[in-house]
């Protein structure tokens, strides 16, 4: 389980290209696809409208459309809303705000502004995994931006903290949608002519996209490949987790999921009032978990196990879900010594849309690729 220069000449092609074509502020239906994903999938846009100086803010939804299948480009150009595939990702354009200068460094007082002469454009993006098992954006895709100058955008030219940031780390199962911001301080000229590039893994492959982009404030709504059925499998499978209170063995370790409050928003925001409520459509659910250490000498909880949580949504749940100050939180770095054992809580701010499907994910320390489990939540 994974966890995680263009030539001059060519690049003023691929530019003129791309400035000569048009813009599409929706999808033009070219690009179709099957099932469904749940509906609070989505990113919140600020779309200014003809008067700069006003804004209103939108929510899309990614969907996959139940009606029609025509397929998914490859290669060349892929128009704003249209979908691309580029290895085991297909990924399209959802937005584009050329200046989101101000609303980067809104977001966090340590930000930086741009050099003088530049500005932050900000790409929304949506992509789906549609390879075996799982994977992340970040092993799967790598993207870059290039305008008009010809000299690509890339790691060096982020913005700092952004809001909606693509979280590119996150495990995204198959049929998974990961949808958010990619930000890049370009030039005021190159904001004007800038087209995403896309390449497949870590751009040793030949395999390419240029995503064009939508006029600024719109919004594209692409869908994607249906999802597949998801099999039953063997006993501790996604498809198959074992049942609550069931112990399962790895690394050292013997876990069992002892209970699970599905909707534990009020215990969460009781116990601390610096907690923060869970946003629209999510809810803090809790996990009771126990660990029984079973090497010999000791261990941590921390070093040899790792948990995190999937649902019908098919992207997991991890590190960056967790709820804030929760009571009796699991302690993952007390030593413990053969035959000891710990219990206490784990919590994740999921999806409502979620919670019946909801799984524990067990893995070995630190999510490497090694053994893991799945464990049913009720």
């Amino acid at each position: 389980m994974s966890r995680y220069v263009v030539t001059f000449g060519v690049a003023l092609v691929l530019v003129a290209a791309a400035c000569g074509g048009s813009s599409t502020d929706v999808n033009d239906g070219s690009i179709q696809s099957t099932t469904t994903v749940p509906a609070d999938i989505g990113t919140t846009i600020v779309s200014p409208a003809d008067d700069p100086t006003t804004a209103e803010s939108t929510t899309t939804t990614m969907r996959r459309d139940t009606t029609t299948t025509t397929g998914v480009a490859t290669s060349g150009e892929i128009k704003a809303g249209a979908v691309g595939r580029i290895g085991d990702w297909e990924i399209a354009v959802v937005a584009y705000e050329p200046d989101g200068t101000q609303s980067v460094l809104d977001e966090n007082q340590f930000n930086d502004p741009p050099d003088e002469g530049s500005q932050f454009a900000i790409v929304t993006l949506a992509a789906s995994y549609v390879g075996q098992g799982s994977s992340t954006l970040f092993e799967g895709v790598t993207l870059k931006a290039v305008g008009s100058s010809a000299v690509a955008y890339d790691f060096d030219d982020t913005c700092g903290v952004i809001p909606n940031e693509l979280r590119s780390f996150r495990e995204v199962f198959t049929g998974g949608v990961v949808v958010g911001d990619q930000c890049w301080a370009v030039s005021g000229e190159d904001a004007t002519t800038l087209i995403v590039l896309a390449d497949e893994g870590f751009g040793f492959s030949d395999d390419r996209l240029f995503l064009m982009l939508p006029a600024r404030g719109s919004i594209s709504e692409p869908t994607f490949s249906p999802a597949p059925i998801l099999e039953a499998g063997a006993s501790g499978t996604r498809g198959n987790p074992l049942p609550l209170g069931d112990t399962t063995e790895l690394n050292g370790w013997e876990v069992s999921v002892l209970s699970s409050t599905a909707d534990a928003t009020d215990i969460v925001l009781r116990e601390n009032q610096f907690n923060d409520p869970p946003t629209a459509g999510r809810q803090f659910f809790i996990v009771d978990v126990s660990a029984t250490y079973l090497g010999s000498g000791s261990d941590t909880a921390f070093a040899g196990l790792a948990f995190s949580a999937v649902g019908e949504s098919s992207v997991a749940y991890d590190l960056e879900d967790t709820c804030g100050v929760i009571p009796d939180e699991f302690d993952a770095f007390n030593e413990v010594f053969s035959g000891g054992t710990i219990t206490g809580n784990v919590c994740w701010s999921v999806r409502s849309a979620d919670v019946q499907s909801l799984v524990l994910i067990l893995d070995e320390g630190f999510g490497f690729d090694g053994e893991r489990f799945f464990l049913a939540l009720s």
